[in-house]
């Protein structure tokens, strides 16, 4: 259906439309270990660039370097923690990307303890997303968001999923839970990745959204 609207589309605007495979080789460049999904992202990416008359080394210096900030982002371990990973998917296509790439990962195999901490807001359709994670068979813990938007502990509770008020209150009792071998995945919303990013890296965070 969309790919129809989208032929559409390109016909009323009497422009070129080009399809690329979903499947196949990385982009060069880029990591073979890198997600389905942000394959994807970057075939699109190079694909774009190539029309656009970048060359094919700039191309590849592109994927190399590339970052992706609360994209499957695996921050570096500190010493005595627990290992991070950030992803900002917020519907339960990205949900369901996420579950497959952790299971495909030979760190989240490896893994002793692992505990999903997440967040939404309220117009999100979480109880898809948390089918989804649930698929990863780790507790789930949910943690309020700087937004009002953000799902609280009445929400949670019908979700039955426990519930603290904030990011730092859920990241302090993921990592009692965990211990420093384990890992924490936050996920769920780009506001939860954003503090996340913030209180553990120092990275800028915008102020509280008030409505």
């Amino acid at each position: 259906a969309v790919a129809a609207v989208l032929r559409r589309r390109a016909r009323a605007l009497h422009c070129p439309l080009r399809t690329l495979e979903a499947e196949g080789a990385p982009p060069a460049g880029l990591a073979a270990s890198t997600p389905a999904y942000l394959q994807n992202n970057a075939r699109l990416a190079m694909a774009a660039a190539a029309h656009l008359g970048v060359d094919a080394a700039a191309r590849r210096r592109a994927c190399a370097q590339r970052e992706w900030p609360g994209r499957y982002q695996w921050l570096t371990r500190k010493k005595g923690a627990p290992q991070i990973v950030l992803d900002g998917a917020h519907n339960p296509a990205g949900a369901a990307a996420l579950v497959a790439a952790l299971a495909a990962d030979p760190r989240w195999q490896r893994r002793r303890r692992a505990v999903l901490l997440v967040a939404a807001v309220g117009d999100k359709e979480v109880g898809a997303m948390l089918r989804h994670w649930r698929r990863l068979q780790v507790p789930l813990l949910a943690c309020g968001l700087r937004t009002p938007r953000g799902l609280g502990a009445a929400d949670w509770a019908a979700h039955r999923t426990p519930f603290r008020a904030s990011f730092a209150a859920a990241y302090a009792a993921a990592v009692g839970h965990v211990g420093p071998a384990g890992l924490v995945v936050a996920c769920g919303s780009l506001y939860l990745v954003g503090e996340a990013l913030a209180k553990l890296t120092g990275a800028a965070c915008d102020p509280p959204v008030s409505g």
